[in-house]
C-alpha cells in the first residue's frame, strides 16, 4: 500500500459484517460494498462515479458477535480504480474518526476473525489510555 491508503487493512470475509452508507450531502445515502476496513479508511466498491478527493459523508454499522457498533464520520477519497467488473474501485481515508470510535473499531476487526482478516503482518495497534 502507498502512504496515501489505509494502513493494516483488515479484508471483509463477510459482506453482512459491515454495512456502510455514503452521502455527498447528507440527504440521499448510497449503500458500499466494503471490501477493506482500518482505523484509517476503508475500500470498497460501488457503481456510482467518485472524484478523487472528494468528501463524503459515511454512516457505519458494523455487526459484532453480541452487539452493533454504528457511528457517523467523514471520509475523503484517496484513490479511484476501475475494476475489471461494472464499477469502481476506491480508497478512503477517515477524516474525523474520533479516538474511542478507533479503539473500538480496531478491537472489533482483531476480535472477529471469522469476518475479518488482517491483509498485512504488521501491527499498529498503539493507543495509550491517559487517567
Amino acid at each position: 500500500m502507498t502512504d496515501e491508503n489505509p494502513r493494516n487493512m483488515y479484508k471483509v470475509r463477510r459482506k453482512e459484517a459491515v454495512q456502510v452508507k455514503a452521502s455527498r450531502e447528507g440527504i440521499k445515502w448510497d449503500m458500499l460494498n466494503v471490501t477493506g476496513i482500518s482505523v484509517h479508511g476503508m475500500e470498497f466498491l460501488h457503481a456510482k462515479p467518485y472524484s478523487s478527493s472528494e468528501l463524503l459523508q459515511l454512516s457505519f454499522c458494523i455487526h459484532g458477535k453480541l452487539s452493533e457498533f454504528c457511528f457517523k464520520t467523514w471520509g475523503r477519497i484517496v484513490q479511484v480504480q476501475k475494476p475489471a467488473k461494472n464499477g469502481f474501485q476506491y480508497t478512503l481515508r477517515f477524516e474525523a474518526l474520533e479516538m474511542m470510535h478507533q479503539i473500538q473499531l480496531d478491537e472489533i476487526l482483531k476480535s472477529q476473525v471469522n469476518d475479518f482478516c488482517l491483509e498485512s503482518g504488521e501491527s499498529d495497534s498503539s493507543y495509550r489510555m491517559l487517567i
